[in-house]
């Protein structure tokens, strides 16, 4: 379990008594540097791969610090039309299209009612 140098020791310590790694990592804007991150999990744990799955944030993240090797998106054919539903990605501000991630589709297919599409990143020019 990853969180940052702020929590509270006692949360800490109850996850460690449960038998759950627990590792402190830096952040910076309440963001983890996630390269850290993944620097110590091959360290110690000789880890070559990692899945991450999770929300708008963490995708931003993965993104912003150059941690995608590839990316799987799901789209659903659903529309919310809620202003307060979040994202798909989230926490990036830029202020022209030229500065966006940008990415190369390398595949898509239908999964039941799905589009699943297989991304690799593209070098920013």
């Amino acid at each position: 379990f990853w969180t940052n140098t702020s929590q509270d020791l006692k949360k800490i310590k109850a996850l460690e008594k449960k038998g759950i790694s627990v590792w402190c990592i830096d952040s910076k804007d309440s963001k983890l540097n996630l390269k850290k991150a993944f620097q110590r999990l091959f360290k110690e744990k000789k880890c070559y791969y990692v899945m991450c799955e999770g929300g708008s944030i963490l995708a931003q993240t993965l993104i912003n610090q150059n941690l995608v090797d590839e990316f799987y998106l799901f789209i659903a054919p659903i529309i919310l039309g809620d202003e307060r539903a979040i994202p798909s990605f989230s926490g990036n501000i830029i202020s022209r299209i030229k500065e966006a991630a940008r990415f190369e589709i390398i595949e898509s297919k239908q999964i039941g009612s799905d589009i699943l599409i297989h991304l690799l990143p593209k070098e920013n020019t």
